[in-house]
């Protein structure tokens, strides 16, 4: 199922390209890479698919509105005195809302089910500042997870870890790509091209 399409799509600031025009498509259980050095305009291309800013021109066809963002993993704070399962609850779409037992209920299953994916479930109850590198990208996927997206979107989710964990993520990001039920399709950006044959497209950019 086809998820999303660019069509001649520039981003940027203002009026100033950073990245284009690019033209490409996902479908459903798919993987694509988006590969290039800093500043080639990734993370801006990220940005302008999930629609927190407009392309300068083209056309982007979403053919669903279920997207999800895993930011870079550079981003923790490690002073949060929370567990991983706590800090997930917090992340729930349905966490503010007046409190019913079925409300909790669902917040209590949704993430414990998002921990049970992405194999975080036995270290629920450890703290967010003790996480590994590998264990905090895992933890990031799963507050995505929570949105229940179509389409998962990672910014450089290869970049802070080492040779096992990456393996370990590559296995978790295919069973999300192939999964029966309801294949996601993948958006990754990074410098490397080499990830044992996940990908299933890769589009380069360059430094404009």
């Amino acid at each position: 199922m086809r998820l999303l399409d660019l069509t001649d799509v520039n981003v940027g600031y203002g009026h100033t390209v950073v990245a284009g025009p690019i033209t490409l498509t996902l479908q459903s259980g798919s993987a694509l890479l988006i590969a290039g050095p800093n500043g080639a305009g990734k993370t801006t291309l990220l940005r302008t698919i999930v629609g927190f800013q407009k392309p300068i021109s083209g056309t982007i066809q979403r053919f669903t509105d279920r997207l999800a963002l895993v930011p870079q993993s550079g981003n923790r704070n490690t002073d949060m005195p929370m567990s991983i399962q706590s800090a997930l609850q917090y992340a729930h779409p349905d966490y503010v809302r007046p409190g019913s037992l079925l409300c909790k209920n669902r917040v209590s299953n949704d993430t414990d089910r998002a921990l049970e994916i992405v194999g975080l479930l036995e270290r629920r109850r450890m703290q967010i500042a003790n996480c590994s590198g590998g264990e905090w990208q895992r933890f990031l996927i799963a507050r995505a997870l929570l949105l229940n997206p179509e389409i998962l979107i990672l910014d450089e989710p290869m970049s802070a870890l080492d040779q096992d964990a990456r393996r370990s993520l590559i296995d978790l990001l295919q069973s999300l790509r192939s999964n029966r039920e309801r294949p996601m399709g993948l958006i990754l950006t990074g410098h490397e091209l080499n990830a044992s044959g996940m990908y299933t497209d890769v589009y380069s950019l360059k430094v404009h």
